[in-house]
């Protein structure tokens, strides 16, 4: 019985022995695993998650990977850096991480995986032997999307290690069909008549619709952040600049009318109007906004306006969504408003009479509802300018026409 005993013993200790040096042995001699046939009863056609493990230590690289076999195709390393070029070559599914690491550690990992664009969403578990709340708060906010600390019972890193899978491979079908989405809506913008464009919160252009190189034949690389604004008149360039950076300070709504440069050299009239928007949270998040192309319409202005200062006609005319009205010299000195070009409703509706405000305002307003023609006579409410040689105030009738 005690020569049995002792065989036993011999035979355990041998076995040990046996498991610790094979937990030594390079990577690549770990024996195939073999894993359950595709679409068989136990698992759905489905690829196999890939998964990269970083760690320094041989014996937890092997347990990992042995633990991780059966159900993914997966790689290892031994540092930060090599894992970094890893997934740079192939992205995995998931990046599972020790913190502690030569050359470059868990921490530094994480940050040149989230500072490169086509790795940023990349799911990242860190291992660390580091406990408590305060430790698992500084890998979260590091840009792990899970933090296990070490020791862990293999059933919970399993766990945990197919909910970042689910949750990446999720993310990644949002991702792609929000790509489409994007590529279906630009080449519907891209097809319009108008140019949009948008800026990111510090003003700098982000986008702009290729009616835009079509018009003025100019690359991205020119036009990108600030350079947009090369295009324009160097008439225009003062006044142009000057409302775009007071809108973006003020984070108010903008309208500018500029002169943009064709690829021929010759210039065309357009409007920009710019709104700022916000993001899912509710920040700032730049603006968006269209340039379009009013030039036939500036030069019809331009002459009218000729035309009126020869027989002292008033001209107004105002654009969507009718909160002003620009004035040429005449009407502005017919309803008492001189060196007032642009002025609001109310400020209009103040230079009329008080008998004839409500009727006018009211025309006004039905026009703009029904987009039928405007045909309003009124008096103007004389002031000081309006009274005549003997101290009365006079009264002076205007007809205003719109279309």
């Amino acid at each position: 019985a005690a020569d049995a005993a002792a065989a036993a013993d011999s035979q355990r200790m041998g076995a040990a022995f046996v498991e610790e040096a094979l937990r030594w042995l390079p990577d690549e001699a770990t024996p195939a695993v073999q894993r359950p046939v595709a679409g068989s009863a136990l698992q759905p056609a489905a690829p196999l998650p890939r998964i990269l493990i970083a760690d320094d230590n041989n014996d937890m690289r092997a347990y990992l990977k042995a633990l991780l076999d059966p159900h993914a195709e997966v790689r290892v390393c031994a540092d930060g850096e090599a894992a970094f070029e890893a997934v740079q070559r192939d992205a995995p599914d998931l990046l599972l991480s020790d913190v502690m690491m030569p050359k470059l550690d868990g921490f530094g990992l994480i940050a040149k995986v989230r500072a490169t664009p086509a790795l940023r969403h990349l799911p990242v578990m860190l291992l660390s032997a580091r406990a408590g709340e305060e430790a698992k708060v500084e890998g979260l906010q590091a840009g792990a999307d899970d933090y296990l600390v070490k020791p862990f019972a293999a059933s919970e890193l399993l766990a945990r290690v197919q909910r970042q899978v689910e949750l990446g491979r999720e993310r990644q079908l949002q991702l792609q069909a929000l790509s489409m989405r994007e590529s279906y809506f630009r080449s519907l913008i891209d097809g319009a008549p108008v140019i949009m464009w948008t800026t990111d919160e510090a003003g700098m252009c982000t986008y702009l619709s290729r009616r835009w190189a079509e018009y003025t034949g100019r690359s991205w690389a020119e036009d990108q952040g600030m350079g947009w604004m090369q295009a324009v008149h160097p008439e225009d360039f003062p006044r142009t600049r000057d409302a775009f950076l007071e809108a973006n300070a003020t984070r108010t709504s903008f309208k500018v009318d500029y002169r943009l440069r064709l690829q021929d050299g010759s210039y065309r009239w357009f409007v920009d109007n710019g709104t700022p928007r916000v993001d899912e949270a509710g920040r700032p998040n730049g603006y968006v906004g269209t340039v379009t192309d009013i030039h036939m319409r500036t030069l019809l202005q331009m002459r009218l306006e000729q035309v009126a200062r020869a027989g002292d006609i008033g001209v107004w005319y105002a654009d969507a969504p009718f909160s002003e009205f620009r004035l040429n010299a005449q009407m502005a000195a017919h309803l008492g408003l001189d060196g007032q070009a642009d002025v609001t409703v109310d400020a209009l509706l103040a230079a009329v009479d008080p008998e004839d405000r409500a009727r006018v305002g009211g025309g006004i307003a039905r026009s703009l509802e029904s987009g039928c023609a405007l045909d309003l006579e009124f008096r103007h409410a004389a002031g000081q300018d309006g009274a005549d040689g003997n101290g009365a105030h006079a009264t002076r009738w205007l007809r205003a026409v719109g279309w």
